[in-house]
Order: C-alpha cells, then sequence, then structure tokens
C-alpha cells in the first residue's frame, strides 16, 4: 500500500536515527504468478517448522507464499522461486481424529495492478 513509515532502532544505549521508507504503487501492471513445483508436498504432523521452495514463474520481491490461504514469512529468490517459512503449527496435526490425511493448499500471490493468486498445489499432512 503507498505510504510513508518512520522507523528507528533503539537498544540500552539508546535511539538511533530515524529513517522514512516511501512506498509506492507500481507504475505497470504487475505479472501474474504461476506455481510449477513445491520442494515437499507432504510432511508428518507434527513436523518441525520447515522451509518449503515454491517452483514456479513470474514471481517479483513483492510475491507471497500462501498456506491454505494465510500469508507466509517469504522469502524471494529469484523469478521463479520463493521459499516460505512453514511454522510447525500449522503441521502439528492431521484430519479429524488425528488418523487420517490433512490437505491445504499452496498458492502465489502478488499485489495489484495485474498479479493475482497462482492455482494451487495441495500439500498433505499425513498422521
Amino acid at each position: 500500500l503507498p505510504g510513508v513509515a518512520r522507523v528507528s532502532v533503539s537498544n540500552a544505549s539508546g535511539t538511533s536515527n530515524t529513517v522514512t521508507f516511501t512506498t509506492t504503487t507500481p507504475a505497470a501492471n504487475l505479472p501474474a504468478p504461476s506455481i510449477t513445483s513445491l520442494s515437499q508436498t507432504s510432511v508428518t504432523a507434527g513436523s518441525l517448522t520447515f522451509t518449503l521452495s515454491v517452483t514456479g514463474s513470474s514471481f517479483v520481491p513483492c510475491s507471497v507464499v500462501r498456506w491454505d490461504g494465510s500469508d507466509k514469512a517469504t522469502a524471494y529468490v529469484s523469478a521463479t522461486q520463493l521459499d516460505a517459512t512453514i511454522p510447525a503449527a500449522d503441521v502439528f496435526t492431521a484430519g479429524p481424529g488425528g488418523n487420517t490425511p490433512r490437505t491445504v493448499q499452496v498458492t502465489v500471490f502478488t499485489l495489484t495492478p495485474g498479479g493475482g493468486t497462482s492455482s494451487a498445489i495441495t500439500f498433505t499432512i499425513n498422521p
């Protein structure tokens, strides 16, 4: 979103000077993202936090990986790869009763203008 943010850092020694960051709306339409694969498509319930690499095309630095519609901390690697941190809490349990698989949809979202949401790839949390 367009706007201005003022940032400073403080510690026991004091507070730094303030730096102003200005964000703007892109002048051109951003490309629509597309996913072709995931570094893995399943884990066992109760697994630790892990990095999910998403491969595709038309990724930009503001693209974000969504896990069942929820934005995850995403690192832009290149126009064809994003790395998302999937917390252990997101894979803590399997399906109903804990003895059936649970699936989530993984997508990539890029801001407008242009952009949008990619088609989904299914990820499975096994009991």
